[in-house]
């Protein structure tokens, strides 16, 4: 399924998986002399993110606390960037 907004996962995978990736690119071309932040808000319980196919980190929800905030610095190519993010909702009934 391609869609230019968020997707729920349980409602776009039919209760069929537990994972939903969310891919997009990004055409960075700026000079900042800041190192570029990816932040992710998500209500699944645990999101893995990759910006060219590497690995960048994770963040973790609780029984208690849902939600998750992933926030990392990353490095960007000056062209085309692919960023990946594997949503997980484990545990559902």
């Amino acid at each position: 399924m391609v869609s230019k907004n968020l997707l729920e996962n349980m409602s776009t995978t039919k209760d069929e998986s537990d994972y939903l990736w969310y891919t997009t690119s990004y055409d960075h071309s700026s000079k900042m002399d800041a190192q570029p932040i990816l932040h992710v808000g998500s209500r699944g319980h645990v999101v893995h993110a990759f910006v060219n196919n590497i690995y960048v980190g994770s963040a973790h929800g609780s029984a208690q606390n849902p939600g998750l905030v992933f926030e990392n610095v990353i490095s960007l190519k000056a062209e085309k960037n692919n960023i990946s993010l594997l949503s997980a909702t484990v545990g559902f009934p």
